[in-house]
């Protein structure tokens, strides 16, 4: 499915998943996540990232938290300020080397349950 969306809207990478994400009231936590247009150095540090940061670490996910509805994409410039993200243990060490800046983030919750999809396209610094 990534590979799909990424040759049909010209992205270069995108990465996601399956969550638990009761928003705003709990941290998200997630259940499967994976990534396409990433070279190998770029999936090691998106595996560290899950692993060692996971989402609930990042700035832009916390910021996302409290948004509420079925629905809600954003930027991340939309959601967090460059001086934030640029500070960020997300950025500084995860991000930074696997040359991702800006963000499209969507979460869309599929159940009651606090069941969520999410995509992130992920445009690449040259």
């Amino acid at each position: 499915m990534f590979d799909g969306l990424c040759e049909l809207i010209g992205a270069p990478a995108t990465s996601g998943g399956e969550a638990w994400w009761i928003r705003p009231h709990r941290a998200i936590e997630p259940i499967a996540a994976f990534g396409t247009g990433f070279d190998s150095h770029g999936l090691e540090m998106y595996r560290a990232y899950m692993r060692d940061l996971t989402p609930a670490g990042d700035p832009v996910f916390r910021a996302l938290q409290h948004l509420c509805g079925g629905l809600v994409t954003r930027t991340r410039r939309q959601l967090i300020s460059d001086a934030t993200w640029y500070r960020s243990v997300a950025w500084n060490d995860y991000h930074r080397p696997t040359k991702i800046d800006d963000r499209l983030m969507s979460v869309y919750q599929t159940s009651d349950a606090g069941a969520v999809s999410i995509i992130s396209l992920d445009p690449l610094l040259d």
